[in-house]
């Protein structure tokens, strides 16, 4: 996962597809037991998340 600007983006590993998370700051990830991660991040005075 990496931040450009203000787009949140996440790659993934081995076939280096970029995906968008959303746009913000302060990006924080935990990958869950069923192969999912999900996202948190600050977007203005809001608290976002993104199931991927």
């Amino acid at each position: 996962m990496y931040q450009n600007n203000d787009t949140l983006r996440m790659v993934t590993i081995p076939d280096k597809r970029s995906t968008i998370i959303g746009e913000g700051n302060f990006v924080r990830s935990v990958h869950l037991p069923n192969a999912q991660n999900l996202f948190v991040w600050e977007q203005g005075n809001e608290v976002k998340y993104r199931l991927l």
